[in-house]
């Protein structure tokens, strides 16, 4: 064997060796701590969004009651009336 080949050889011994050492050190499972946060943090998140959808629906509703309401009823008329400000301020 040629000095270059018995170097090439101890090199990736010791390339393979140190690889070996450094896997064995990682672990393949997440702590259970961080498991309990992930989990913690999707059922928040979930709570969060349904709060939010729930307040959603109810100002549709409420938003089509007042629609539905006569044309002279004040609340319709100051809805209205702030439908057209905000309007204008987006599009002026």
């Amino acid at each position: 064997m040629s000095f270059v080949n018995r170097a090439i050889l101890r090199t990736s011994a010791t390339f393979l060796k140190n690889v070996k050492t450094v896997a064995s050190r990682r672990t393949a499972v997440p702590s259970f701590s961080t498991l309990l946060d992930k989990k913690e943090l999707a059922e928040e998140t979930k709570y969060i969004r349904s709060l939010e959808a729930k307040r959603q629906e109810e100002v549709r509703q409420n938003l089509e009651k007042i629609l539905a309401l006569d044309d002279s009823h004040a609340d319709k008329q100051q809805l209205i009336g702030l439908l057209g400000e905000v309007l204008f301020a987006i599009f002026f």
